[in-house]
């Protein structure tokens, strides 16, 4: 069975409430030390692609998206890569 392991993803960030950092990472670990997207200013709307790795909620595979204060968020995925299991 093929499963995915990771995710492509674009995260695009708007309207924050001052400088802020928005993290995607892998479900059920540890929030990591560094951004995916920083964000200078109030109004400021910026996008970054990354690749994050799968976890697993309730069965489930997913992802979670970290944002240190206030934002509009959107998180696209554009890809993934399986193996063969």
């Amino acid at each position: 069975m093929r499963q995915t392991q990771q995710v492509r993803v674009v995260v695009e960030g708007e309207n924050p409430s001052g400088g802020r950092c928005l993290a995607a990472f892998s479900s059920g670990v540890a929030l990591p030390e560094t951004s995916s997207l920083n964000l200078a200013r109030p109004n400021d709307v910026r996008s970054n692609a990354a690749v994050v790795a799968v976890g697993e909620i309730a069965g489930r595979g997913s992802i979670d998206v970290f944002s240190s204060a206030g934002a509009d968020v959107a998180v696209d995925v554009t890809g993934w890569f399986t193996s063969d299991g």
